[in-house]
């Protein structure tokens, strides 16, 4: 990326920061801190800048004519984490020793969901019990009433895995009288736990544990990579993608970009016909 023409950045360095709207925009609320996403906020800020929605065109603090054009950063790569098979094995492994009594623990009831419905995070969280149907064996991740948005959340079936795991935890939720209660019994951050139990199954090398009630740092392992392990699992194991942008609650547009190179199973048949078996290997 190239820098900022002069006179941009000269007119950047004379924005005040004492405008509090201004300043939840360039550093989003829910950002890890200022340090870590410096760069990621000067990115947004010259992206909004370039199109015009920055706060400082908005009240009119940078002139128009001071803005230059800029060439904003290339996309990275797209991050393609996913778990193989034996990781997840030890990853449930691990969440079962993290268990305090006979319950199954709030991680892994949502390191389940997680795997088995491709679910987003915010989904597998407010799912209550009412919208898990044991007689039509599905479940629907939506909230009724809730705002539609881009993440869209699809109506999964139980997979056969998940469907004793649902019915243990609807046996040992704590109030045997609700119905509409929470399937992973609060809204409560997730994040942290998984990290623990990451940790503890050894899938990140050899690290010193934390202690319960600290945070840990990130082992790469996030919601977010359990939803990409699903969907990269069914790719592989040759679930068309149509159907894997239903579950996921995607266009299929995206789902062919990010988990078509996992099954070239429409590829096998025309590479086939390169030689059709007419070459014989030298000797």
């Amino acid at each position: 990326m190239s820098p900022p023409p002069a006179a941009h950045r000269a007119a950047l360095a004379e924005v005040p920061q004492q405008s509090a709207k201004t300043d939840r925009a360039l550093f989003p609320r829910n950002a890890p801190s200022r340090n870590t996403t410096h760069i990621l906020c000067e990115a947004h800020r010259l992206a909004a800048l370039k199109f015009g929605n920055d706060p400082t065109h908005k009240q009119k603090l940078i002139p128009a004519s001071s803005i230059e054009p800029i060439d904003l950063p290339a996309a990275g790569e797209v991050r393609d984490r996913w778990l193989r098979t034996t990781e997840i094995q030890q990853l449930l492994n691990a969440a079962g020793e993290c268990r305090r009594g006979p319950r199954l623990s709030r991680v892994k009831r949502f390191l389940w969901l997680a795997l088995e419905t491709a679910g987003h995070k915010s989904a597998i969280l407010e799912l209550s019990w009412d919208r898990v149907d044991f007689e039509t064996n599905v479940i629907e991740l939506n909230v009724p009433g809730r705002k539609l948005t881009k993440k869209r959340r699809a109506v999964v079936p139980i997979s056969k895995s998940l469907r004793p795991i649902l019915l243990r935890a609807y046996e040992e939720r704590l109030n045997k009288k609700s119905h509409d209660g929470l399937v992973c019994s609060n809204l409560g951050a997730i994040w942290a736990p998984i990290q623990h139990v990451v940790i503890r199954s050894g899938l990140p090398g050899k690290r010193a544990k934390v202690p319960a009630g600290t945070k840990p740092k990130s082992t790469g392992i996030s919601p977010h990579v359990l939803r990409h392990t699903a969907a990269t699992h069914m790719a592989r194991r040759g679930v068309p993608l149509w159907i894997i942008a239903k579950v996921l609650g995607n266009t299929l547009a995206m789902v062919e970009k990010v988990y078509a190179k996992h099954c070239p199973d429409d590829l096998r048949q025309a590479v086939d016909q390169i030689s059709a078996g007419a070459l014989e290997a030298a000797e």
